[in-house]
């Protein structure tokens, strides 16, 4: 791999992992100086990486603006998680065929030493995310891994983890345990049902973190307009109902008078 390669992929990595931790929350703005600065990296290798980003839907280029991290709309969110549903339920599936019996003690002895990190859930979203890698692998079907992969990448823009909501931990742990032991009985149906179940869970304690996360923000995370100047046109001004109303409204009166003609007609003549 040459230099330039090198740097290119180092900068993608540096990215991709500060949007994840969240140190680059979505809605971010990425400025190609900011970050060349932050990283110690020149701009090309930025500029490449920002390019590969927006390829993988992470980061996004809005007018007068430049590249923000991607945010995850409620639609765009419910379809993820109705695909993850599948994929995973499917590798569980595969892998209650295919696992062996040592990559099957591995799962279980992910599953016992995770069970002792239920008060770091930071620590435990990284055991996560083994746990799960390891199932995929177990699963023997490179395709399925490779679309999986492409997935986790997707996953980036969930800002926190779902376990860090209240009891959540260990409710995971306990589901990890019922895909393991359906794994070790060679039971597809249990091992599938087991991991969508999982995925359906952690689904909803999403959700419940977007609502209080919606419900508790007065106002947006991101005052982009604060940064785009604005128009020298003066809007007009509005209108009130009072605006509407004829400054000049006749009397209605029962017994109205006639009109008088604007042209009175002169003396001496006849009128018409």
């Amino acid at each position: 791999m040459t230099k330039s390669k090198s740097s290119s992929a180092n900068a993608y990595e540096l990215l991709l992992e500060a949007i994840e931790s969240g140190a680059v929350p979505p809605g971010s703005r990425l400025i190609e100086v900011e970050l060349a600065a932050r990283f110690h990296i020149s701009r090309t290798p930025i500029r490449e990486a920002l390019k590969r980003l927006e390829m993988q839907g992470l980061v996004s280029h809005e007018p007068h603006y430049g590249a923000v991290v991607m945010e995850l709309s409620y639609s765009a969110l419910t379809e993820l998680y109705a695909l993850r549903e599948v994929l995973e339920g499917t590798a569980a599936r595969l892998a209650a065929v295919c696992a062996t019996p040592a990559e099957i003690e591995i799962l279980q002895e992910m599953v016992e030493s995770d069970s002792l990190l239920v008060a770091n859930s930071q620590e435990l979203a990284r055991r996560n995310k083994r746990f799960h890698k390891q199932l995929h692998q177990s699963a023997r079907n490179r395709f399925l891994s490779s679309v999986l992969e492409n997935m986790r990448i997707s996953l980036v823009l969930l800002s926190g983890t779902t376990l860090a909501a209240p009891d959540r931990a260990g409710r995971s742990l306990q589901e990890h345990q019922a895909i393991v032991n359906a794994i070790a009985a060679h039971d597809p149906d249990a091992a599938e049902a087991a991991a969508r179940q999982h995925i359906l869970n952690a689904f909803k304690t999403r959700l419940e973190l977007r609502s209080q996360s919606v419900g508790s923000q007065s106002a947006p995370k991101v005052d982009r307009s604060a940064r785009i100047a604005p128009m020298n046109r003066a809007l007009p001004a509005l209108r009130t109902p009072s605006d509407l109303v004829p400054k000049q409204v006749e009397s209605h009166s029962p017994n109205p008078k006639p009109s008088r003609s604007k042209n009175p007609p002169q003396r001496g003549t006849r009128p018409p």
